[in-house]
Parts: C-alpha cells; structure tokens; sequence
C-alpha cells in the first residue's frame, strides 16, 4: 500500500501510495463488477424482475454502476483520507498544502514558486480564500506578458479544479461532511466537493493563477470523446514546452502579486451527473473517512 523512494544527491522524498480497492484487485467482486450486478443501461423494473444484485439502486437518470467511472471518486477521496490521515511524516500538520495533479499534467517551471508566493501573500490580498489553483482553463490562462505575476479570484466551482490545492484545515472542514460527500448522487469528485462546498462552506473563494501554471496534456481520459492518440500527446506537451520557454522572462516573478479580476457572479449547482447511487459505493466512501475498512466483508447491499 506504501512505498518510500529517495533520490540519491536529493533532499526530495516520494512516498508512493496504492488505492487497496481498485478493480484490477476485485475484478469479480464489488468494487469491480460483480457477476450478479445490473448492466448499467437495463431498466429498473426488469432489474428487479431478474433479480440482479443492486436493482433497487439505479441513479436519477436510471443508470446503474460502471466501475470504472464509480472508481475515479474512490480513489480520490481515499487518496485525500490516506495522505492527511494515516501517512505518519504527515500528522498533525497545520501547515500541510496538497497540490493535486494527474499524471497528464505539465507543470509550468515556476509552479511551485508560484504557488508558494500564492500563499505567502494569500492575507493580503485574499484573506478569505481557502484554495489555491496553479491552473487558468480560460484562453486568458494561455498569457503571459503583464499577467505573469496576477492572481484571480472567484467563488471556487470545478471549473478550478485544474491544479487546486487543498489546505489542512480546508480538508478537516470537508470530512465533517464526509456522509453528504459520499451520499451525493454524483460520480465525478469535483463536482461533489461543489455540492458539498456550496451546501456547508457558502461558497469557498479561489484564487487562482491568471496566467496558467498547469496545463492538462491528455487527450484520452474518461470525460473525451473524440478520437486520442498518444502522437498528439507528444505534439501537445512540445507545444506546451515551447510556450513556457517562449514566455521564461515572465515567470518567476519577483515583484508582488496583484489582482487582475475579481469574480462576483456565483454558479449554483442546478442537478448533479448521478453515477453513484449504488448503496455499497456509498458505504465504501463513507468507510474511508471513518478508517473502518478491513475487507470487503462489511459490504453488504442487504443491510442497507
């Protein structure tokens, strides 16, 4: 479940963690697909009528569970319990910052100096944001000239979720609310944490880098559709190469930051993507903030 790298002539250490609950691990049994489970697309009165196993738990839209989509928010939010729960090097640290990224993202070559510098003078110009986000997904993020040192600030959605931080005490305010989090009928982590941040925090602030620090490279992850290879993956990050090198003069800044837009307008959830009503995914979320998951032996849809 854990393993420690140390690279020689450096004072970085990696601890890497493996997800114990992963499909690959239960390829016949929940939380991969259970031989007895409903397909995803048969409709509920026929679910009940042929008796398969979760039949009374389609989500809102009438679908059933496909593990490899419901498995994308337990990973996440197993991953965000194990790392400020149970990592040793890491308790009781009020000062931790997590930087969440995915293995198809590049990283601008000050992006953490930039994040750094975020929070270093987040009490000065944003005192009430509680997340940091190194990407800009907006046209804008894609400049550089007078925008290298300027942050934006709005209330957070999942628009900012590429590159976003989650503090320490921010995470102890989520799982106060683990059961909303894991109860929500939404598969996708991010837009839960908006249901749950809009529902319990009133709308956190983000403040963000206006001139992106991250950029999501791939081209065949679950949410596109059109046709992926990994050529074009190759074109995209020398691309992106090219564009930090192109625009070096403007990283690292050295002068303070400034704001350049301030956002008012909120977005309020309308509906959520369903996904995630089976009554078992639920109970293994909600085990992961509690630390009572052992095995897959406590279960069980009958008790339910």
């Amino acid at each position: 479940m854990l393993s420690f790298v140390v690279f020689k002539n450096s004072v970085d250490c990696v601890i890497q963690i493996f997800y114990p609950f992963s499909q690959q691990l239960y390829p016949d049994e929940f939380p991969g697909l259970d031989p007895n489970d409903c397909p995803r697309d048969i409709a509920k009165h026929r679910a009940l009528s042929n008796r398969c196993k979760n039949a009374p738990y389609p989500d809102k839209y009438g679908h059933y569970r496909e593990v490899s989509i419901v498995q994308i928010k337990h990973h996440w939010w197993w991953k965000l319990n194990y790392v400020f729960n149970s990592i040793q090097v890491l308790q009781n640290r009020s000062d931790l910052l997590l930087l969440l990224l995915e293995e198809d993202f590049y990283l601008a070559p000050d992006a953490l100096f930039f994040l750094k510098k975020m929070e270093d003078e987040k009490e000065r110009i944003c005192p009430e944001c509680l997340i940091y986000t190194l990407g800009n997904l907006e046209k804008s993020g894609r400049q550089f000239n007078n925008l290298g040192s300027k942050v934006s600030i709005a209330y957070w959605h999942a628009r900012y979720n590429l590159g976003m931080t989650i503090t320490y005490s921010f995470w102890c305010s989520i799982v106060k609310h683990a059961e909303n989090f894991c109860n929500v009928d939404d598969y996708n982590w991010d837009w839960s944490l908006v249901y749950l941040a809009q529902k319990h925090f009133n709308y956190p602030r983000v403040i963000w880098s206006t001139s992106t620090r991250v950029i999501h490279l791939g081209s065949c992850g679950t949410h596109h559709k059109k046709t992926c290879s990994n050529q074009s993956d190759i074109a995209r990050w020398d691309e992106t190469k090219k564009f930090y090198e192109t625009n070096q003069q403007y990283l690292f800044p050295k002068k303070p930051l400034t704001i350049h837009a301030k956002y008012e307008a909120k977005r309020p959830l309308k509906q959520v993507n369903g996904g995630w009503s089976d009554v078992r995914d639920r109970q293994l979320c909600l085990s992961f903030a509690l630390k009572n998951m052992k095995d897959m032996s406590q279960i069980n849809i009958k008790d339910s």
